[in-house]
């Protein structure tokens, strides 16, 4: 009888142990987390794009402002660069498109702010990219406070 609670013991002890986890960044989805900026490798960010959805009847996004200043750039990285907790799917589209040119040619885009009446001042971030795991976060106060700041230019 000991011999078989052991195994059950000691194996999740093991894989604790030993990390199974998801990529860098990633904490586990139940009441988890994520680190925006180490998911998608943003410190290598060399430029950002902000796209503002198309108003109706005209479709996708309009672009609004590219940034390429490094320390506005290092200053929002920075904001993202933290466990930021997984939060309810907002039931809107986003705003914005926020486009991270990395150094190697890579882009990552996420979907920022909620569009319309349903959820004045929603705020989420969110992207395709598997690690979002279908989730999306809550944006720190610094980010948003900076993003609206350059709209506002």
């Amino acid at each position: 009888m000991r011999n078989s609670v052991l195994p059950r013991v000691l194996i999740p002890l093991y894989l604790l142990v030993v990390g199974c986890t998801g990529p860098p960044g990633i904490s586990g989805q139940s009441g988890g987390s994520l680190n925006v900026a180490q998911a998608a490798n943003l410190a290598q960010t060399t430029q950002l794009e902000i796209a503002e959805r198309a108003k109706a009847p005209q479709t996708g996004f309009t672009p609004r402002l590219t940034i390429t200043d490094k320390p506005t750039i290092s200053q929002l990285v920075a904001a993202l660069d933290k466990n930021l907790p997984w939060g309810p799917l907002a039931r809107c589209l986003g705003q914005f498109r926020l486009s991270f040119r990395l150094a190697s040619g890579q882009v990552q885009e996420f979907e920022y702010f909620c569009e319309g009446a349903a959820n004045p001042g929603a705020s989420f971030l969110r992207g395709s990219q598997p690690f979002w795991q279908g989730q999306q976060v809550q944006p720190p106060a610094e980010f948003e406070q900076s993003i609206q700041r350059l709209l506002s230019k």
